[in-house]
């Protein structure tokens, strides 16, 4: 599997470390595949607790504009 399904998939977006059974699996996209804790958020329940004790911000808009810095000139997000 690649990494495509995240585009078509809602999930959040904190890094882990991605194992199969124990097994890394370097076709496997290395972040969380839990939902959004909300279709604002950027990271599930458990994960924007650990973001917002780092400072880094939970929202979709704001963690992917702001935090991540990306810059998009269309609608979207």
């Amino acid at each position: 599997m690649d990494g495509i399904w995240k585009l078509r998939f809602a999930h959040c977006m904190f890094p882990v470390k991605a194992e199969v059974c124990g097994i890394e699996n370097i076709n496997y996209p290395s972040v969380c595949t839990e939902q959004p804790s909300t279709p604002q958020s950027a990271f599930c329940v458990r994960h924007c607790d650990e973001a917002e004790k780092k400072g880094i911000p939970t929202g979709l808009r704001d963690f992917v504009y702001n935090y991540c810095g990306v810059n998009w000139e269309g609608e979207g997000l």
